[in-house]
């Protein structure tokens, strides 16, 4: 509770400072909004020369790419800041810093800043999600809603967590910016179906190592409720739909325990550069 208070204090004060030149925050939004709008009206292009891709038709295409878009644009929201971590936060003595204050110095360094751009993603990627709903005719009950904000959570999990994972490197490298940056691209498999990746190796690492499937592909298989797809996936004759959300929850439970221990064992091994 403490946490939640001190972050929502933290919150008001960078939105009040980023607010302050309203010129600059309403043209910065609009930027990422309509570079947004531009990459969404790409995929329409792309996809509509195809009348389906791997059983997905285009609307649930969409609608697992405004899932991506929804999950990634709140990571970007509030988890920026990690990358600053990766790049320079050691090599210029600033983790230092924050190692003397009283706090979780993982809290701290989600806290310290958000990235507002990251809210035009969130809302492209909402406004997308309905849009597909609405033309694919599905209806969700207030229990599929609260399942489906679950395993929206879990997409979130694995995004930090796999963040946190490749970010540990610079305590023993003082700087990993571009071994973040590649792993990170990794999150770029989650815009398409799973089945698109006939190679068994690539589709288990995004099924058991960085399983970021969670945040789209599964969203949208339990929208449409395509149990067939994720019993041909897992090679499991006969499973009810609610096992995409015990998946999602073990893996995002799993993903988020390795990276806190990686993370930890890293800080172990902190040493400050002088700076």
């Amino acid at each position: 509770m403490k946490y939640l208070k001190l972050y929502w204090q933290f919150l008001t004060l960078q939105l009040k400072t980023i607010t302050e030149y309203k010129s600059d925050f309403l043209i910065g939004l609009l930027s990422v909004f309509i570079g947004q709008i531009n990459t969404f009206l790409l995929t329409i292009l792309v996809f509509t020369q195809l009348d389906s891709l791997v059983g997905f038709n285009i609307y649930e295409i969409f609608l697992m790419y405004g899932f991506y878009v929804f999950v990634k644009g709140i990571d970007h929201f509030y988890n920026d800041n990690i990358w600053s971590f990766a790049w320079n936060k050691i090599k210029d003595g600033r983790f230092s810093m924050i190692l003397l204050r009283p706090i979780n110095p993982i809290f701290y360094i989600i806290m310290e800043r958000i990235e507002i751009n990251g809210l035009s993603e969130v809302i492209i990627g909402f406004l997308i999600i309905v849009f597909s709903i609405h033309f694919l005719g599905i209806t969700l009950s207030l229990v599929d809603v609260l399942m489906l904000c679950v395993i929206v959570l879990c997409g979130l999990v694995v995004f930090f967590s796999v963040k946190l994972i490749f970010s540990a490197p610079a305590f023993w490298t003082v700087c990993c910016g571009e071994f973040m940056t590649a792993g990170v691209e990794i999150s770029n498999a989650a815009k398409y179906p799973v089945e698109l990746y006939k190679n068994r190796v690539v589709k288990s690492i995004l099924l058991y190592v960085f399983p970021f499937p969670i945040a789209a592909y599964f969203p949208t298989v339990y929208c449409l409720n395509k149990i067939s797809n994720v019993q041909k996936l897992f090679g499991i004759a006969s499973i009810p739909n609610h096992f995409v959300v015990i998946y999602s929850v073990l893996m995002a439970a799993i993903v988020g325990f390795v990276s806190i221990k990686v993370w930890y064992t890293g800080l172990k091994h902190f040493e400050p550069t002088g700076t």
